[in-house]
């Protein structure tokens, strides 16, 4: 099965506003509760995330990320690639948990 991987970047600095975070992490959550998203993180290396996303074409991608509050405030770039898995570990839902 074909998904999509998008690379998410901060392209400026976030305001102080705990309602836009709140509204960006609920957008997130409802779609990873809905199985859209398979796996959702952040790293600390200059706000740059990545979303493995259970979709199958680039454009159903881009809408989902288009709406995002963070990308319709202006604050985050993406990168969207279509990915392939091959392999995977076996016990990767459990490590997860």
């Amino acid at each position: 099965m074909k998904n999509q991987l998008i690379i998410t970047n901060l392209s400026k600095e976030l305001p102080d506003d705990p309602a836009l975070l709140t509204q960006h992490m609920e957008y997130f959550k409802n779609l990873a509760e809905n199985g859209k998203f398979l796996l959702v993180g952040t790293g600390d290396f200059n706000g740059i995330g990545g979303i493995y996303v259970a979709v199958t074409s680039n454009e159903e991608a881009k809408v989902i990320i288009q709406n995002e509050p963070l990308f319709l405030g202006g604050y985050m770039n993406y990168t969207i690639t279509e990915i392939d898995v091959v392999f995977s570990y076996p016990g990767l839902e459990e490590l997860l948990k």
